[in-house]
């Protein structure tokens, strides 16, 4: 089903525009889909890139600070050109969230809390139009329009509040006593399909949301796992499997909340499935081994695994994406692994 193309050390997959791009600890460089370098950048401290116009890119920066004595990342923001990579124009102390049409949407850190910040790309600089306060600092999900912001209190990250991306208002807020069993805490947030917002509460509940009003419309305690939609985002699928009892593929409605449930035989399970990250290509789900060296697609159809890719000595528990025709899985050292899809499947 794949082949393996190419093999990077300490590296790190990102896209814009179907321009492959690979961060190490020493540069990023965009290549196009012949692997061919055409340009580097030198910075330690790179971690993400993205397209906000047909000829600017946002390269997101990071480094160590403390906020009364709590050791956290101080990320923030460099404009460049798509078609050389030069960066222009003066660094911009934000954390990047989402840009189009030059109007660039930020959050700023301060020592008590988070800002909300809108503005516009005018002369190289970023032109703030309007700050609004979030009153904790917490960490966020930026879906489509939607963004969802969760505050940490302590140690417990207990509330989702949807924040308007356009202006910076609060639109609702969820508490996760509503589910009637205490303060828990929001552990992924999986994504919205057809306006449901699906989340993973406490140890066992996933939850679906919905994205307009904030109230629960279903709730299923099936435990800590991995979701992937299909192309239409009105089914999601999930694969657990062991090599000692077997597995389980879940399909979801995420309207609904309705689920079936497909028991796989120990003799079936090639490798033993616990990623949270996965990914669909067509009529399969690609995962990883939890401990072994193993890639595998299973068939959502036949309910079987078609295709595994091995290598000793080493584990895939790391990033994993897909960008047509070309799967990338990062290992535990970090090297990243670069497979093409075969043409005939």
């Amino acid at each position: 089903m794949f082949f393996l193309k190419e093999k990077y050390k300490n590296g790190n997959a990102y896209l814009s525009d179907a321009i492959y791009m690979r961060a190490s600890k020493n540069y990023l460089c965009k290549k196009n889909k012949k692997f061919e370098t055409e340009w580097e950048i030198v910075n330690n401290n790179i971690f993400d890139i993205k397209s906000i116009s047909d000829n600017i890119l946002v390269g997101s920066f990071s480094e160590l600070a403390y906020i009364k004595e709590r050791r956290y990342y101080k990320n923030q923001m460099y404009l460049m050109h798509k078609n050389t990579g030069e960066i222009f124009g003066n660094e911009i102390p934000f954390e990047f969230l989402y840009g189009e049409n030059n109007t660039i949407y930020c959050l700023e850190r301060t020592e008590n809390c988070m800002i909300f910040t809108k503005g516009q790309l005018m002369d190289n600089k970023y032109i703030i139009e309007q700050k609004t306060n979030l009153p904790f600092m917490g960490f966020w999900e930026l879906i489509g329009d939607n963004f969802f912001y969760i505050p940490f209190d302590i140690m417990v990250q207990n509330q989702i509040i949807a924040i308007d991306i356009h202006t910076g208002e609060e639109n609702w807020h969820f508490h996760t006593s509503k589910l009637g069993k205490g303060d828990q805490p929001v552990k992924i947030i999986y994504g919205v399909y057809q306006e449901i917002l699906v989340v993973n509460i406490g140890k066992w509940h996933i939850v679906g949301i919905n994205t307009q009003t904030g109230k629960i419309e279903w709730n299923i305690d099936l435990g800590y796992l991995g979701l992937v939609p299909n192309s239409t985002n009105d089914i999601l699928y999930s694969l657990i499997s062991s090599r000692y009892t077997g597995g389980h593929f879940l399909e979801i409605n995420p309207c609904t909340g309705e689920m079936v449930k497909y028991g796989i035989e120990k003799s079936k399970v090639l490798l033993a499935s616990q990623r949270k990250d996965f990914i669909l290509v067509g009529t399969h789900i690609i995962t990883t081994d939890d401990r072994d060296g193993k890639i595998g697609a299973f068939n959502i159809l036949t309910h079987e695994f078609d295709w595994i890719w091995e290598e000793e000595g080493t584990s895939f528990y790391g990033q994993m994406k897909y960008f047509d025709p070309y799967l990338f899985v990062q290992n535990k050292d970090n090297t990243l692994y670069v497979f093409e899809k075969e043409k005939n499947n």
